[in-house]
């Protein structure tokens, strides 16, 4: 690999970097000469001691896997730039360089997600499965080394062993493809793939995320395999937003699954929770009923620690209507009006000069020229209104 690496791909592609390599292949960081871009090569490897039938199904299933990714056109899936053959005819996938790590590599390095960011992930990555099988797409091979973050970006990578509508199976009857710890029961008890067998690798993979270890882990592959037969995932320890979506998607039956575009709903929804609901409004108190004329007024709410003093000279509001009532003057419909007390108050004053021996009722309060003939309070006591002969 240290030869290649000064090697420049059929005039155009110059080998830069190995990013991840295989018994059958590798992948590199590669520079494009002519749109000067960076990109990454995939590059298959058939080894001399593979026999030309199994040479042959090698090179069909990568040329499958360059028109399976690029007959999709989704944010969250790899896109695919060409696809050549080399002087030794095997094939090389030209694809766009996904500048972050695998979800692999950030659940080895931090441990668990936190359930919002997990997902977020998922909620992308169900989002691409949804236009893959829109398209008639099962990629077969949903993991977290298939899944690449590129900040907020979720990419889903790697549709090798994907099955696609129309073309022939390329799988050996009893091969096993995938990852064991990911693949659906139906996968391991040689059923055919669905679009539901996506959806369970999309739940082990949540599972994975949110509980740092995989749903399914055994001593030995033949143990392992018969755990994910079964279906019967090890118990969730820190699963709580987004338990009810990881189990409805890890459910035995694949009928019992929710499709990709549904997965992708309440993913979103745990992403981004409902705002919690307002406070109820605080009760409003009942309306006050005004008192008639003549009946007594309720007790004041307001009290005072030090009681203002009486002036000297000064008309107080009780003390005018005794006087008043004591001439036998009676509460006539005014001919003028004067608001004399905007407050509720019993203590708010009116100026008016000092009662002598003989009181004199004649005067004028503020606002007439001429003797009061009448006054009344308005029912809630804020208003005072004077009859005068102006």
């Amino acid at each position: 690999m240290t030869r290649d690496g000064a090697r420049v791909v059929v005039g155009r592609y110059r080998l830069v970097k190995v990013l991840g390599e295989g018994g059958m292949g590798a992948a590199w960081r590669a520079w494009d000469e002519r749109m000067r871009r960076d990109v990454v090569l995939k590059q298959l490897k058939a080894p001399a001691t593979l026999g030309a039938s199994a040479r042959d199904q090698l090179v069909a299933r990568m040329e499958r896997e360059a028109r399976a990714a690029g007959m999709l056109k989704h944010p969250s899936i790899v896109t695919v730039y060409d696809q050549f053959h080399d002087e030794d005819g095997l094939p090389w996938i030209v694809m766009e360089l996904v500048r972050g790590p695998s979800l692999a590599e950030v659940i080895q390095r931090d441990g668990p997600l936190p359930e919002p960011e997990a997902a977020r992930i998922g909620a992308q990555i169900a989002a691409a499965l949804a236009a893959a099988h829109e398209a008639g797409i099962i990629h077969r091979d949903i993991k977290p080394a298939n899944v690449l973050l590129e900040g907020a970006r979720v990419v889903v990578t790697d549709f090798g062993i994907a099955a696609v509508d129309g073309e022939v199976t390329l799988t050996a009857v009893g091969a096993l493809l995938g990852t064991p710890s990911y693949m659906a029961p139906e996968q391991v008890n040689d059923r055919e793939a669905t679009p539901a067998s996506d959806m369970w690798s999309l739940g082990a993979t949540l599972y994975a995320a949110v509980e740092g270890r995989p749903a399914f882990t055994a001593t030995n592959t033949a143990a392992l395999l018969l755990a994910v037969s079964r279906g019967i995932p090890a118990p969730t320890t820190r699963a709580a937003l987004l338990k009810p979506v990881i189990n409805h998607l890890l459910r035995p039956d694949p009928a019992d699954r929710p499709t990709a575009s549904q997965a992708a709903t309440a993913l979103h929804q745990a992403t981004f929770p409902p705002p919690a609901p307002f406070p109820p409004p605080a009760p409003v108190p009942p309306p006050v009923t005004p008192s008639r004329p003549g009946t007594p007024r309720p007790p004041e709410t307001t009290h005072r620690s030090t009681p203002h003093p009486q002036p000297q000279g000064l008309l107080t509001r009780r003390r005018l209507i005794t006087l008043l009532g004591a001439t036998g003057l009676t509460a006539a419909l005014p001919t003028a009006y004067h608001t004399l007390n905007q407050e509720n108050s019993p203590e708010k004053i009116i100026p008016t000069p000092a009662p002598k021996t003989t009181p004199r009722y004649d005067r004028a309060l503020t606002g007439h020229t001429r003797g009061v003939l009448s006054v009344v309070f308005s029912p809630d006591g804020k208003v005072l209104a004077s009859g005068s002969a102006d």
